[in-house]
């Protein structure tokens, strides 16, 4: 077996002194034609394997976020303490000791588990001095925040709540005694002002521009991508039946209750689309369901999706976790051009868009988590989809103009 070490995925690398055997990949647990495995040492890293048809194979060594461990059982980064992997805490000998991949970031020793946490924006963690400030320090850190740190957050429009953050629950919406309103200043409520919250900064999970010629994500977050046949054409992804991004960032996640996806889409005409009279020369739309969405990519129902159906018509969908299935359809539009359509999930409400055209329904809980990465231009229920996108974004706030 021919091994290509590749660290273009990698955010750091690290080898121990005892290297592992050259059958790395032995072992390893198959999702879509990837492997995955524990790293060797490290609980924070993964080992991802690739095969190729002419027997050789590339090892990528990646790196969880900070506050998180490979979980092998889940195949996905999990909470650390959830994790049943002997990270430097085990012995007792540690209290705190700072992150390697997050200048904001720190571990807490509680017995012998690691609990992640982060030093408030511009602040990195100091071994001796604790959270210190530094304006180079812009790294994200999303997980718990710093016991010195405030565990609240204003919402934006929502003077009289607020979200608290709740260990392994994630942000909790709140709400302030009759008469205050949150202060940020004081994070408490307050009956004496300061209660109107300042603009919360909603910055997208995942943003794909296609820009110079690259199918990358840009939001900042360096989300890998595994991608599949996508061609960029004049600063557009082009989907040609068979293509595919997948996101596996988004397995297991615990997407809350807002979620937002947008995407401009132009879908082709094709084997079995149905023809419209407008003299369009045969592009017509095709009439069995194609993905531009979901996340049921491993031979499981999608718990999220957007996908187009006959003539042009776009359904969108999600499933609870209490098992509540909502789902919206919006009819087709005249025309072949480009489409702009937005999902979105926000508290107890499902809305889809298409240029400007809406509808909702109810929704009640969070999004089911998946086990499945998120995909686009597929998923297990729904044909590829055929053709052009554009601008795909990802939220897990609700940013204004949404």
């Amino acid at each position: 077996m021919v091994v290509r070490w590749s660290p273009v995925c990698s955010t750091r690398l690290t080898f121990s002194s005892v290297l592992p055997s050259p059958d790395i990949c032995d072992g390893c647990t198959m999702v879509n034609g990837v492997g995955y495995k524990a790293h060797w040492y490290d609980c924070s890293k993964f080992i991802q394997c690739t095969f190729r048809p002419d027997g050789s194979t590339t090892v990528y060594i990646k790196t969880c976020a900070h506050g998180t461990y490979w979980d092998q059982s889940q195949l996905a980064c999990n909470h650390a303490h959830l994790v049943n992997c002997a990270g430097p805490c085990a012995g007792g000998t540690l209290q705190r000791y700072p992150s390697d991949s997050n200048c904001r970031g720190y571990w807490v020793c509680q017995g012998d588990k690691s609990h992640g946490y982060c030093c408030p924006p511009q602040y990195s963690y100091d071994i001796i001095r604790g959270c210190v400030p530094n304006p180079q320090c812009l790294d994200d850190c999303g997980t718990d925040v710093g016991p010195d740190t405030c565990d609240k957050r204003p919402v934006t429009g929502r003077p009289l709540q607020f979200e608290q953050y709740v260990a392994r629950q994630g942000w909790v919406l709140m709400t302030c005694a009759a008469g205050s309103s949150y202060n940020t200043i004081t994070c408490s409520c307050s009956i004496n002002g300061g209660g109107i919250p300042p603009t919360v900064d909603c910055r997208p999970e995942l943003l794909i521009p296609f820009n110079n010629v690259q199918v990358k994500d840009e939001s900042g977050n360096n989300n890998y991508l595994q991608v599949e046949g996508v061609k960029v054409i004049g600063d557009t992804g082009y989907f040609d039946g068979n293509s595919l991004i997948r996101v596996p960032r988004f397995s297991n996640l615990q997407y809350g209750d807002t979620v937002i996806i947008s995407l401009r889409y132009r879908q082709d005409g094709g084997a079995g689309s149905t023809t419209g009279g407008n003299g369009s020369g045969g592009q017509g739309t095709p009439s069995a369901p194609q993905a531009l969405v979901a996340n049921g990519d491993c031979n499981q129902p999608s718990s999220l999706y957007m996908v187009t159906g006959p003539q042009g018509a776009v359904h969108m969908g999600v499933l609870s976790s209490k098992g509540w299935n909502s789902n919206v359809s919006i009819p087709g539009q005249p025309g072949s051009g480009w489409k702009q359509a937005v999902l979105v999930v926000d508290k107890n409400v499902l809305l889809g868009s298409v240029n400007g055209i809406s509808y909702e329904t109810l929704f009640s809980g969070s999004i089911m988590s998946s086990q499945c990465a998120l995909q686009v231009g597929r998923g297990t229920e729904f044909k590829h989809f055929t053709g052009y996108m554009d601008d795909i974004t990802v939220y897990l706030c609700r940013p204004r103009g949404f």
